[in-house]
């Protein structure tokens, strides 16, 4: 079973998930994840601990981020004119209940898949 869990920190997160979940996905929750990214993103959670969720982020302008919300595809939004965020503080994991139980997606030395596909980012407010 996958759980979702749209959280401020993931250490909250994970402490409030079912113990029953074996896969998750930690999330802020400003970000969009294409379906087929979070579904390869889950099969490289079966050879690796984790993986990155993506490799770069374009904030969406508040009529793409409409379009989304009002349609749930993002057929319409076109960013390849766009230059990926320079400032990502957005966070975004996949993980095995194994592996966060010996050793926690957050620290620099976990074994992740580097996502190589990209996030969009909705405006606040």
């Amino acid at each position: 079973m996958a759980q979702v869990v749209i959280c401020d920190g993931f250490e909250k997160g994970i402490s409030n998930s079912d113990l029953k979940t074996e896969f998750f996905l930690l999330t802020d929750s400003d970000l969009y994840l294409e379906t087929l990214d979070v579904r390869a993103n889950l099969l490289m959670c079966e050879e690796y601990d984790g993986a990155t969720g993506f490799d770069h982020v374009f904030d969406l302008t508040a009529e793409q981020a409409q379009l989304l919300r009002a349609t749930g595809i993002t057929r319409g939004i076109d960013v390849s004119k766009s230059t990926p965020a320079k400032n990502v503080g957005s966070r975004c994991r996949f993980g095995k209940r194994d592996a966060l139980d010996r050793d926690p997606l957050w620290r620099a030395d976990a074994r992740l898949f580097e996502s190589p596909n990209h996030a969009l980012r909705l405006p606040r407010g």
